[in-house]
């Protein structure tokens, strides 16, 4: 019967047990330059041995820093519902009718109603000279001779086309429109009611401080009473309103 000699418990042959002070200065050592070689030698164990305690200690900082640290991941956030109307000017750039009013004297509603649209496509300076070259009243042809003479690109209807006004409310433009008796008014896009019904958003220069609402049915009937008419410069919309799209969120430490 060949005896053994036990073996002590987590060592192996040749290998020698290094202190807990030991294992600190390799650690020091090798963080410093050391190699695994002179280490081992200094120390008298293998250079597998050395790469083994460095190898741990660079191991239990990893989890000492995950366990320390809060862990950051965002979420989706909702989008906001799209801008209603869809073409919406600030009350300081809607211009009102300047040389007239609902007293049915002769205004400058269709000037005013194309430079609103002008600041809402962020042509202000066009829409500067045309506040100081044109002014009262005005009708269609005449209209679009002066876009032309201006060099404006522009599409119109004059038969109360719907697909005119569906572009302009798609593109965010806006456009000028034959509206009320004797005179024009801006149109501002489709609105979706509480009721389910769609509506058409109208600015009319003579009362800047609030947008009026009419049913589709019954303002496609009306407009084409008053003539039919609608005109939307091709200039660039302002983009759609920015809004926050992620959140961080904390998760707690380990």
């Amino acid at each position: 019967m060949v005896e053994r000699k036990a073996k002590k418990r987590g060592s192996k042959p040749g290998q020698k047990q290094l202190t807990c002070a030991q294992r600190v200065q390799i650690i020091i050592e090798r963080a410093n330059g050391q190699s695994c070689i002179n280490l081992g030698k200094k120390y008298q164990v293998t250079r597998q041995q050395i790469w083994n305690i460095c190898k741990a200690a660079a191991s239990l900082c990893l989890l000492l820093f995950v366990a320390g640290c809060e862990e950051q991941q965002y979420r989706l956030l909702q989008k906001p519902k799209p801008e209603s109307p869809p073409i919406n000017p600030p009350l300081q750039v809607r211009q009102t009718n300047w040389l007239g009013g609902p007293a049915g004297r002769e205004g400058s509603c269709a000037h005013a109603s194309l430079v609103s649209m002008l600041h809402w496509q962020n042509q202000f300076k066009l829409a500067s000279i045309w506040k100081q070259k044109y002014g009262g009243g005005e009708y269609a042809s005449r209209i679009r001779q002066r876009l032309d003479s201006e060099n404006v690109p522009y599409a119109f209807t004059e038969n109360a086309n719907l697909a005119l006004l569906d572009y302009a409310h798609s593109t965010r433009r806006g456009a000028i429109l034959w509206w009320k008796p004797s005179h024009c008014c801006t149109f501002l896009g489709w609105v979706q009611g509480s009721d389910g019904k769609t509506y058409a958003a109208i600015l009319d220069n003579n009362s800047v401080s609030k947008f009026e609402y009419t049913e589709k049915s019954q303002f496609h009937r009306l407009w084409a009473s008053y003539g039919g008419f609608a005109l939307t410069v091709l200039g660039d919309p302002p983009s759609p309103p920015i809004y926050q799209a992620y959140e961080s969120i904390t998760l707690p430490s380990l």
